[in-house]
């Protein structure tokens, strides 16, 4: 009987822990979730409309939310009135029903708004794609080369650049947004970035990349610097990819990939100079690949291993699995962070960086609850091809 009372109390409680915390705290967390793809979304819309079609927008989608809450509040109004039915055996809270009705308004909304902004998107693309057309003009004497070139061109007269400035730009709050990563597909957000027309040169090349590859049917791809803050776009002609970069390092035209290392090491700007001398790798942001090698720079092949070493004495070393590689390059533009990682259970970590640089390498784990670091200076000069650098790892105190 006890027992029986026992498993009675604490089946109660779980019944009105669940009504009073768990019910509630799930109708928060929807609430917020919804109210937080509505300021998104608003947002991304803002960074692709006029100030007057913005205001437009919001008009027409909050009559249809007023509307839609008119509805629900007559059918809450009828609800109660109608007491007479002998299947109500008791009427919902006022509260709880003005909840639920928010609460599917805000879904509603969120549901308005992701059309909304794909096909407003499309639409204003198409519509910048023409525009882009009829300006290049692209003469028979035009190879499809210079046609892409000028194209690059006529998009970066009417590009603001927003370096300095605190502008969102919809690249970075699309890829850094926890959600709108996985709603917002790739294509719609290059599209988007056509649209808005500013932001950095991750902006710019992604928007060149983007307009070419549909203008023309070009395959192209965008690159981004390690050592550098820096990102390129590049388009494949007969046969080879060509650097698209008019706002900083090819201002006078497309240059080969193969001698992009050469023409930024020989350039006349100390700025493009720069360039050369800061990067350490040129990663492809599609696959991931690092394409130095194939613009022209000297690589070098670069195993690192890890190991602990708690004393002076030999004997006591071990492998160092598992631990945070980082790499430093002091000389470069802004980030000096170039490269990063982790061991794998021999303690190697293997990269490839451009040689005549000095880098440093930092070496942490956290082993058996302890501290452990480890720092190595690597001077990469070429010849050798490869090499292999131990760091020593000790407690930190």
């Amino acid at each position: 009987m006890l027992l029986h009372n026992i498993k009675h109390k604490i089946m109660d409680l779980c019944k009105l822990l669940v009504k009073v915390v768990l019910i509630p705290a799930f109708v928060v967390g929807i609430v917020f979730l919804l109210c937080y793809m509505v300021l998104m979304y608003v947002k991304l819309l803002s960074m692709i409309m006029s100030q007057l079609e913005l205001i437009v927008c919001i008009i027409v989608l909050s009559a249809f939310a007023i509307g839609v809450a008119v509805f629900m509040l007559k059918c809450v109004v009828a609800s109660r009135i109608d007491r007479s039915l002998s299947h109500v055996k008791k009427q919902k809270p006022i509260a709880t029903t003005l909840i639920m009705a928010f609460t599917i308004l805000l879904a509603i909304l969120v549901a308005l708004l992701i059309p909304v902004t794909y096909f407003y998107t499309e639409y204003k693309y198409l519509k910048a794609l023409e525009k882009l057309s009829m300006k290049v003009k692209c003469k028979d004497s035009f190879s499809t080369l210079d046609c892409a070139w000028t194209t690059a061109k006529i998009y970066l007269k009417k590009f603001k650049s927003t370096y300095g400035l605190p502008a969102e730009r919809p690249y970075l709050l699309v890829t850094r947004d926890p959600i709108l990563q996985y709603i917002v597909s790739k294509d719609l957000l290059n599209r988007m970035v056509v649209i808005s027309g500013y932001g950095g040169c991750g902006e710019l090349a992604i928007a060149i990349s983007t307009i070419v590859r549909d203008i023309f049917g070009l395959d192209t791809r965008v690159l981004n610097f390690e050592g550098i803050d820096h990102t390129i776009a590049e388009v494949y002609v007969n046969g080879s990819w060509y650097v698209l970069d008019p706002g900083f390092t090819t201002p006078k035209g497309p240059i080969r990939v193969g001698f992009y290392a050469s023409y930024l090491a020989n350039s006349s700007s100390e700025n493009v100079r720069r360039v050369y001398e800061t990067a350490a790798r040129l990663i492809d942001i599609e696959s991931g690949k690092d394409l130095a090698y194939e613009h022209g720079f000297t690589m070098v092949n670069v195993t690192v291993t890890a190991i602990y070493d708690p004393t002076a004495r030999k004997c006591d070393e071990e492998l160092a699995g598992g631990a945070k590689v980082s790499i430093f390059l002091e000389n470069n533009f802004y980030d000096v962070l170039v490269a990063s990682g982790t061991t794998n259970d021999s303690g190697k970590f293997s990269i490839t960086l451009t040689s005549g640089k000095q880098y440093v390498i930092l070496v942490e784990s956290d082993y058996k609850g302890v501290q452990w670091a480890g720092v190595a200076v690597l001077c990469l000069t070429a010849p050798p091809y490869t090499y292999n650098v131990t760091v020593l790892l000790r407690v930190v105190k």
